[in-house]
């Protein structure tokens, strides 16, 4: 995928965003996640930098491969705590939980 597409994308979630419920919302993120993995792993295998003796250039592409990659798997754990917070908060709000 290409990085035009990948902010194409991006730009079709901002601006629909509060046409959908939870579970689309979700959805729509998780393939926007497939994607910039899928981008990394590209730049991964297209680059000569994994053929590349400078060590500058393997920390990138570990950072690339690696860190990135980790931190993409927690955004759907952050949307689930994301969701009982809000559960929690509408609970307070409506006097069910006393604070």
């Amino acid at each position: 995928m290409k990085p035009q597409e990948i902010k194409q994308h991006w730009n079709e979630i901002v601006n629909n965003a509060s046409n959908l419920n939870f579970d689309q919302n979700d959805k729509v993120h998780l393939a926007l996640l497939e994607d910039l993995q899928s981008l990394i792993l590209y730049i991964i295998e297209t680059s000569t930098l994994l053929q590349d003796p400078e060590i500058d250039n393997y920390y990138l592409i570990h950072t690339l491969s690696w860190l990135l990659t980790e931190n993409l798997k927690t955004v759907p754990f952050l949307a689930i705590k994301l969701e009982e917070y809000q559960f929690d908060k509408k609970l307070i709000l409506s006097g069910q939980i006393k604070t």
